[in-house]
């Protein structure tokens, strides 16, 4: 598998940045199998600093499988480890979200969701995942699903992830 190990931006997506438009009525696909992000980070501070390791933009469908991880990766604001953006859709199976964190006020420790207001949904499959020992000093330490974001889970493990707002310590919805 591919190995995603120490990058960094000011902007989003400290390894990886999928970006996408919206009202082009196609969205992008991308995939990884057998992936390992680790110690990625957004060291920007503004809140346009997310995704520690990936950050996924408008109308992008991804797939994450296989034995894949994203552990220990930051972001300034939004999605410790993952950050999903109005529009797309994030498949994952089998995958571990770990030690992953926010280091301003931002959302999401583990992974965030923002749809939008209005209607643009954000939509996550999660199945045999691991959303553990994430945080975030706002809301939701493992998982943030915020305006209008949909998430279905099977078989997920959610647990010992903290978030200091008193909200949502494993899972946020607003």
């Amino acid at each position: 598998g591919s190995t995603f190990t120490n990058n960094s931006t000011t902007g989003t997506g400290g390894a990886v940045c999928l970006t996408g438009y919206v009202g082009t009525g196609v969205a992008a696909y991308a995939a990884f199998e057998d992936v390992t992000f680790s110690g990625n980070s957004c060291i920007g501070g503004h809140n346009y600093s997310t995704g520690g390791a990936l950050s996924v933009g408008l109308q992008i469908d991804l797939e994450v499988t296989g034995v894949s991880s994203f552990s220990s990766n930051s972001a300034y604001d939004h999605g410790g480890g993952i950050q999903v953006s109005p529009g797309s859709n994030l498949t994952m199976r089998d995958v571990a979200v770990t030690g992953n964190s926010i280091t301003d006020s931002g959302y999401g420790g583990g992974i965030s969701l923002i749809g939008s207001v209005g209607g643009t949904v954000c939509n996550a499959t999660l199945t045999r995942c691991t959303v553990s020992n994430n945080y975030s000093p706002g809301y939701g330490g493992g998982l943030s699903l915020e305006m209008n974001s949909e998430v279905t889970m099977t078989d997920c493990f959610i647990d010992n992830n903290t978030s200091e707002s008193d909200d949502g310590g494993g899972v946020y919805m607003d």
